[in-house]
């Protein structure tokens, strides 16, 4: 509950902030994917790509917040946990993108070196708008210190081998918001 209501104050501060120099990106995916694993239908993985504007991209930009937005629907426990990482692979779009084309080997295929961006969903029947913090992910795409592929939604591995979960994620409806500020100005 802090954490959102810290996430919702810096987005809040950044939205209304007074600086004539914020800038705000709004992304729509250009690619998404679902995948199912072969042995566990509960693992599933979304990979969505969005494509950083070359605005965005600049050496002269700061990225202050980051944050993806989509609607996602838990079942089967009280409480679970999407994570996200950062692609590591090019992928070329939803028909190619197999469980074996190899999306489920964590730091082979994504990344897992900062730890994930989380958020913890209730168990629900319906979908739900969720927003998750990545500006780690963001600023090292903008950094360029980490190439972007795009990013990987998963449950988390705590909760599959806990709980007969399910998660749903409306990666058609996601977004990427992107909040910068331009360099010495």
């Amino acid at each position: 509950m802090l954490r959102k209501l810290v996430l919702s104050a810096v987005f809040l501060l950044l939205v209304f902030a007074p600086a004539s120099h914020a800038r705000k990106a709004v992304l729509q995916p250009s690619k998404a994917a679902a995948i199912v694993s072969p042995s566990n239908v509960q693992d599933t993985r979304t990979l969505i790509y969005f494509e950083v504007p070359q605005n965005v991209m600049k050496q002269s930009v700061t990225v202050d917040f980051a944050v993806l937005k989509c609607k996602a629907m838990m079942a089967g426990a009280p409480l679970g946990q999407i994570d996200v990482f950062p692609l590591k692979s090019a992928w070329e779009d939803a028909v190619r993108v197999t469980w074996d084309g190899p999306w489920e080997k964590p730091g082979g295929d994504y990344s897992t070196e900062m730890g994930p961006a989380l958020y913890s969903l209730k168990s629900t029947s319906s979908m739900q708008q969720i927003t998750i913090d990545v500006t780690r992910i963001a600023q090292d795409w903008q950094s360029g210190a980490l190439a972007n592929h795009g990013l990987i939604l998963k449950i988390s591995s705590d909760d599959l081998s806990n709980y007969p979960i399910a998660c749903s994620i409306e990666r058609d409806q996601a977004e990427l918001v992107i909040f910068y500020s331009l360099e010495g100005k």
